[in-house]
């Protein structure tokens, strides 16, 4: 604060306040605060930063006073975080997301750094045990790293993170796989958790699980029929309440199963499961007299 002829007004304790000509988006702050009063006629701020490159000029006014600053230049700070934009929220197991990820680096005012050259890498942020992201391609262009062809092979609730060195990283919004169409079916649970003998009930009973390609499970609903084959020179049929039942959420259960036989036809049973257009399943049960 100054009098006409450019000394100190010792004396003022006006609050002084600090502008710039406007950047579009661009912000000024101070870890002094702004506006800031004056001590002995002096408002000393600290802590002045720009969030957004270009060239301003800055404005000091008490009041209906003001005066500006010589021109300043702000330049695009280092890499301090990277943001990753990727709106798709459910896709296909194994199918390419149909909006692929797209992550930039950026300063710590959120700025791209288009001279960057450190490499984005995509991973799974919490990925269930045998799942992968896979054929991913990226290519990357003044600190934006563009990717394509990524896809998930197992259903379930997944984040993406990105990773440029440092490291520094940036999670994705949640997406949801889901299983493809029905490809096969599957023998699932722990049938049976042992070797029956004949005539007993197995327990547990016989689970077929309707799956896609990629061994998710295809919620569809299809009959599956359960038929049993004895080794050679046996005679043991199986029986069951049905030995066809219709699948309910991917599942079809079944019950009563046994294999029922006179005289010793004990040995190595071939237990298959079959639906129409489905890839069969097969699991081999030893059966003791």
């Amino acid at each position: 604060m100054q009098d006409a002829f450019g000394n100190a007004v010792t004396t003022s304790t006006a609050p002084i306040s600090l502008s710039f000509t406007t950047q579009a988006g661009a912000a000024l702050s101070c870890t002094s605060g702004n506006p800031l009063a004056a001590a002995s006629g002096v408002a000393a701020f600290t802590g002045c930063r720009i969030d957004k490159p270009g060239s301003y000029t800055l404005t000091a006014a008490p009041g209906t006073w003001t005066a500006e600053s010589s021109s300043l230049t702000i330049s695009v700070g280092s890499v301090a975080k990277l943001a990753i934009a990727f709106p798709t929220s459910t896709a296909i197991s194994q199918s390419a997301f149909s909006t692929q990820p797209v992550v930039t680096v950026q300063d710590a005012g959120g700025n791209t750094v288009t001279n960057s050259t450190a490499a984005v890498t995509l991973s799974l942020t919490n990925a269930p045990v045998g799942a992968t992201l896979s054929a991913c391609a990226s290519a990357s262009t003044a600190g934006v790293t563009t990717f394509t062809g990524c896809r998930i092979d197992k259903a379930g609730a997944y984040t993406l993170t990105a990773v440029v060195a440092g490291p520094i990283t940036a999670t994705s919004n949640t997406i949801t796989i889901s299983a493809g169409a029905a490809s096969k079916l599957a023998f699932t649970g722990t049938f049976p958790q042992k070797s029956p003998k004949r005539n007993d009930f197995f327990v547990p009973q016989p689970e077929i699980t309707i799956q896609d390609a990629f061994g998710n499970t295809a919620n569809a609903a299809v009959s599956v029929t359960l038929s049993a084959s004895p080794p050679s020179n046996r005679s043991g049929t199986l029986s069951c309440a049905a030995t066809t039942r219709t699948s309910l959420n991917g599942v079809a259960t079944f019950s009563g199963c046994q294999v029922s036989y006179q005289g010793n036809q004990a040995g190595l049973y071939t237990f298959t499961a079959e639906a129409s257009g489905l890839v069969s399943a097969s699991v081999i049960v030893t059966i003791v007299q």
